[in-house]
């Protein structure tokens, strides 16, 4: 079954002080994030960038195979593609080389 997800608002920055509702999915929808220990180090990978691009992580909700986050952006500068990139490639990271996998 293939999902269509919404696309971007065309003009929308997505830089500011906004709060945003992300879903992410893992590489294949594999059930990686069912491991409570990889869906906590996938946390900690969230935490360091929303720190660093100032997000405050308000909500998640983790599936195994996709999460839910709630941020919001706490500066003008706050800016949620650059976020959203660095979490995920940290993370897949720091997954595929505990697991040899990727997320």
């Amino acid at each position: 079954m293939t999902v269509r997800r919404p696309g971007r608002t065309p003009g929308f920055p997505y830089r500011g002080q906004f709060t945003y509702l992300l879903t992410c999915c893992t590489e294949s929808r594999r059930p990686h994030l069912a491991e409570p220990s990889t869906a906590d180090q996938v946390l900690s990978q969230i935490r360091r960038p929303a720190a660093s691009h100032q997000f405050a992580l308000v909500a998640y909700c983790f599936m195994p195979d996709h999460l839910h986050l709630v941020v919001e952006g706490l500066s003008s500068d706050s800016d949620l593609q650059r976020f959203a990139a660095s979490f995920k490639q940290h993370s897949g990271y720091r997954h595929q080389r505990r697991r040899g996998v990727l997320l």
